[in-house]
């Protein structure tokens, strides 16, 4: 498998970052769901539902990063760092409704994303995210059902994505994250891998549906492990390595060239 360090994506990216078969990949939960003893007539929407999302992400990878290179000149360091194998939280910035499609298009993981249930009403969007597996969080009251959910997706080893600032941000900042993203790392005892997102927000603004050809860049950070931090320390933690990520794709999409900005090196 060829080395991503540092990679460029888009025309020369390739299918060597896809999620590779494995327990922990859509094709393979389909397959441990339909060879449990007993168990294949009442999950067989479930088996079809995750080889559908397997074939999907195999098909689809490749040409949206193509378009996001031809359109956006987009950039990316750092996806060698994501774990292929074992629950993870993927936890970025949030600017834009385009961060979900880019982040997938870059992470080599099928991402089970946390979505909030305020755009329950389109329905081509609340068909989408049940078939992808998304898990729904309510915007008000409590989200035990959604904890849960997480919880157990997590100990199944799967990749889960989430936007921990708790919504879009509109003033271009990036915010403290919201508390549940340590409390499930801690829970599940999984790394949370952080990811910077910058010009996401001038591709596609805040509350609009108007794309703009702007350069998008995205800088995977370093896991942190939750092992021996407590909750606040490793909430701090994470907030500071979602920020790092985040001025290194900034610097990465400003750069003249095709270079990668030396402020980007060894994030």
């Amino acid at each position: 498998m060829r080395d991503a360090r540092n990679s460029w994506c888009g025309a020369r990216a390739t299918i060597d970052h896809a999620e590779p078969p494995g327990p922990t990949s859509p094709a393979g939960r389909a397959t441990r769901l339909w060879t449990r003893p007993g168990s294949w007539p009442r999950l067989a929407g479930r088996g079809v539902q995750c080889l559908g999302q397997a074939a999907f992400l195999y098909h689809m990878r490749i040409p949206v990063r193509l378009a996001l290179r031809v359109a956006c000149g987009a950039r990316v360091v750092g996806q060698q760092r994501v774990p292929l194998r074992g629950g993870i939280v993927v936890a970025a910035n949030h600017q834009s409704l385009a961060d979900p499609v880019v982040l997938q298009a870059y992470v080599p993981r099928h991402l089970t994303y946390l979505m909030t249930d305020k755009y329950d009403h389109v329905a081509a969007l609340r068909w989408f995210a049940r078939f992808w597996g998304a898990i729904t969080v309510r915007e008000a009251g409590l989200n035990r059902d959604a904890v849960r959910s997480a919880l157990a997706a997590l100990a199944e080893g799967a990749a889960l994505g989430v936007f921990p600032e708790g919504g879009l941000s509109r003033d271009g900042r990036i915010h403290d994250p919201q508390p549940g993203v340590a409390l499930l790392a801690a829970r599940a005892g999984v790394p949370v891998v952080p990811v910077g997102l910058a010009g996401t927000g001038r591709l596609l603004p805040p509350d609009t549906w108007a794309f703009h050809r702007r350069r998008i860049a995205v800088v995977v950070g370093e896991p942190v492990v939750p092992t021996g931090l407590r909750r606040g320390e490793l909430l701090d933690r994470i907030g500071r390595a979602i920020r790092d990520a985040a001025a290194a794709a900034e610097a990465l999409a400003r750069a003249p060239g095709s270079g990668c900005a030396p402020r980007c090196k060894g994030v």
